[in-house]
């Protein structure tokens, strides 16, 4: 592991919108960090998130915040199409890097990131947030203990009202080409946790979509990035696992993980519309049809952390492993390699949307057209 590692870990966060609402006070309950600085893209903003949040320099850039010696350790919360260059440098400086997800914008990025991060030996992490969810580590757990015998369908449905019920206005996050789109935002996640729970994914049929298109001064905009995506996954072994996740659903039914096996059923769910971990439940159902609770959100999250958005309770879980991991030179998942991964695997889907074919993942980072 490069670098001194030092009691107090300084940190360095880089984004002032989601960086400042989560990434900030989910490093200040982590014990032996220190939030040092902060950079974003406008640096009148940028001043006045640091003094309101109390952060002692507020960089006039990202490049400024790296060059930074009290900083050991940078936390990254930018749109992904500017990840790469970012954490590049950071970790040409000797900084870890825990970095926000999609990471970056296509596999070729992702493994330049991995393969640099491993080079310079400094802690890498991607957010994948849910790897850090009791519901999801408990799921985990019965699996791999047999719980429900073996599994015959998984099927794992995320559909929200959210560009139908919102203003419709033109950001990066609905634009393909700046990283935007419900299979960045919201199937990055699925596509990492599915190889977790489930393991090797051998090949993807998949469709993807937009139903409802951006308008901007009135006029239809060029199509923006899918707002839905179907997914058909097919496992190195296992059941085949179907994904369907939408943005534009009225009367959406939120988060669910439904996995059916000989035994009974285990399902993870979050009918929560507004928050994506706040009232999350995992229980089982037996043959007899009697369902128990395995865990339940509100529990562990009233116990942990007060918090208005729940993404914060699973974050700071995965900065405290970060700077545990900064401190021990153990590695922690999800790791750079994790993002590439995922990269991979959403690559194959757009590929199979566009030849409306199977697509193979014939080996790591390699992807085939079948039949």
């Amino acid at each position: 592991m490069s670098g001194l590692v030092r009691e107090n870990i300084g940190v360095g966060i880089i984004g002032t919108g989601f960086g400042g609402k989560i990434h900030v006070p989910g490093f200040r309950s982590a014990s032996s960090a220190r939030i040092v600085g902060i950079a974003g893209a406008d640096p009148h903003r940028t001043e006045m998130i640091a003094r309101e949040m109390g952060i002692g320099k507020a960089h006039r850039s990202w490049e400024a915040l790296l060059d930074d010696e009290n900083i050991h350790a940078v936390s990254i919360a930018t749109p992904p199409g500017v990840h790469h260059q970012i954490v590049l440098d950071a970790v040409k400086r000797g900084k870890h890097v825990l970095c926000e997800k999609p990471f970056g914008m296509n596999p070729q990025q992702a493994n330049d990131m991995w393969t640099a991060a491993t080079k310079a030996g400094v802690v890498h992490m991607v957010d994948f947030i849910f790897r850090m969810s009791p519901e999801l580590n408990r799921l985990k757990e019965l699996l791999e203990a047999g719980s429900i015998g073996r599994i015959f369908h998984v099927n794992i449905e995320w559909t929200l009202p959210g560009r139908v019920t919102r203003d419709p206005r033109w950001c990066w996050q609905v634009d393909r080409s700046a990283g935007g789109g419900s299979l960045f935002a919201f199937g990055s996640h699925v596509v990492d946790y599915i190889e977790w729970l489930f393991g090797s994914v051998q090949a993807v049929s998949a469709g993807l979509s937009v139903c409802k298109p951006i308008v901007v001064e009135g006029l239809p905009s060029k199509v923006s990035a899918e707002d839905t995506f179907t997914v058909m996954v097919k496992l190195q072994e296992g059941p085949v696992v179907m994904v369907s996740v939408s943005t534009a659903t009225p009367g959406g039914r939120g988060h669910w993980i439904s996995v059916y096996g000989e035994k009974g059923t285990l399902v993870v769910e979050n009918s929560n519309l507004r928050d994506v971990v706040m009232g999350t439940r995992l229980y089982r159902i037996g043959l007899d049809g009697k369902q128990m609770l395995e865990s339940h959100a509100s529990a562990w999250q009233s116990a942990e952390t007060a918090c208005e958005d729940g993404r914060l309770a699973l974050f700071s879980r995965m900065a405290a492993a970060f700077i545990s991991a900064v401190h021990s030179g153990q590695r922690q998942h999800p790791t750079f390699r994790d993002g590439w991964r995922a990269h991979v695997l959403m690559e194959a889907i757009r590929l199979s949307n566009e030849s409306r074919q199977w697509v193979e993942i014939a080996d790591p980072g390699s992807l085939q057209q079948v039949s």
